[in-house]
């Protein structure tokens, strides 16, 4: 079975979505997960490639002309504080991106709000053929890998799935079992992490 290497834009978070392009092209990946606003404080200007304009249009350029295809893209994350937890074009953009993932967190702390909140978002994307990714982390409202999947497999959405970083599994006190308790069905793919 071959399995596919994206780079992931944390990797070279100081690279904006067409260098990032780029320099997956030069290392030899096929596909990447891009970042559609830029993290303050990582040595990039601020960013948007979420609205038509050079960012985006310099990105699409880029992946014709490398033949680099676009995995996922992040950010998105559930705020208590903040009714709005899809900014606005994040959709449109993956989608004219050609993306087939994003990625969310909850920071909720009531999982029926995360429920409610995650299946808004998985019907929304639906309609861009986007599948929706929910990463688990201990710092969140959805701290384990069977938390994650409870909340999943609660939406009975098909575009729904579980995402694992290694380094957040690891951190939750994760071991292989746990995954093997999940439904394969729930995993599409995983993120791999040093840290």
């Amino acid at each position: 079975m071959t399995r596919t290497l994206s780079l992931a834009h944390l990797t070279v978070l100081d690279t904006t979505p067409p260098e990032l392009v780029s320099v997956a092209a030069a290392a030899g990946f096929r596909t990447i997960g891009i970042r559609l606003t830029a993290t303050p404080s990582v040595g990039v200007p601020p960013y948007d490639c979420m609205s038509d304009g050079p960012m985006l249009r310099e990105t699409l350029a880029r992946l014709a002309d490398t033949g680099v295809s676009v995995l996922d893209t992040e950010f998105l994350r559930f705020e208590p504080d903040q009714p709005v937890g899809i900014p606005e074009g994040f959709l449109e953009a993956s989608a004219r991106l050609g993306a087939k993932n994003v990625l969310v967190m909850s920071a909720e702390p009531d999982e029926d709000r995360t429920l409610e909140r995650f299946c808004d978002l998985c019907d929304r994307a639906a309609r861009y053929g986007l599948q929706v990714c929910l990463e688990f982390a201990i710092y969140t409202g959805v701290r384990t890998i069977a938390h994650a999947a409870h909340v999943v497999a609660r939406s009975k959405r098909t575009n729904a799935s579980v995402l694992i970083d290694a380094l957040h599994f690891s951190r939750s006190g994760g071991l292989p079992a746990h995954v093997a308790a999940v439904d394969p069905a729930l995993l599409r793919y995983a993120q791999l992490c040093n840290a």
